[in-house]
């Protein structure tokens, strides 16, 4: 997912440290992009504001979503402050 690949770059780009974050944890818990069968930029970068988002070796990827759904992650990887949409 383009939104996860972007966090884990600039978390590369501002610490040096490479983080691989969960895919899934976003398929499953951001509730506003209709799992497998969507996906909107903006509600992602929403999600993990508020949530942070989990490393793939703690949340990882099923090619599914969840039955049970959002496995809660209580100790973050990656966070964002904010971001801001760029209209054409």
């Amino acid at each position: 997912m383009v939104v996860v690949a972007a966090i884990e770059a600039l978390h590369y780009i501002k610490t040096k440290e490479l983080l691989v974050l969960s895919v899934q944890e976003l398929i499953d818990c951001d509730t506003k992009s209709f799992g497998c069968a969507g996906g909107y930029t903006e509600n992602a970068l929403e999600y993990v504001q508020k949530n942070g988002l989990s490393r793939e070796s703690d949340y990882g990827y099923m090619g599914r979503e969840r039955i049970l759904g959002c496995k809660k992650n209580k100790a973050p990887a990656a966070s964002i402050t904010g971001f801001k949409t760029i209209i054409n």
